[in-house]
């Protein structure tokens, strides 16, 4: 019996693109500043599907879910504090 699901790893970078991809999602989609982590990965897991990775890890979705919500308050501080200047 052979497996014909290829494991893939991806990589820090690679995970790290995936997040800067969600921005768009918080910033013109559904998502904000106040979205639940398990909402901001059900939107990770499609875009990795998009990406080919035919069915992504649970955990895998979730780590780029938390880096997208961590680039997207961040990126909400810098402009708050822009404002406050």
């Amino acid at each position: 019996m052979t497996n014909s699901t290829k494991t893939r790893f991806v990589t820090h970078d690679e995970a790290q693109d995936f997040a800067n991809q969600l921005q768009m999602v918080f910033e013109v989609g559904t998502l904000n500043s106040q979205s639940r982590v398990t909402e901001i990965a059900f939107h990770a897991c499609e875009l990795l599907q998009d990406e080919g990775i035919t069915s992504p890890r649970k955990s895998l979705c979730l780590m780029i879910a938390k880096m997208a919500q961590t680039i997207f308050q961040g990126t909400l501080m810098q402009t708050q504090q822009q404002l406050n200047n």
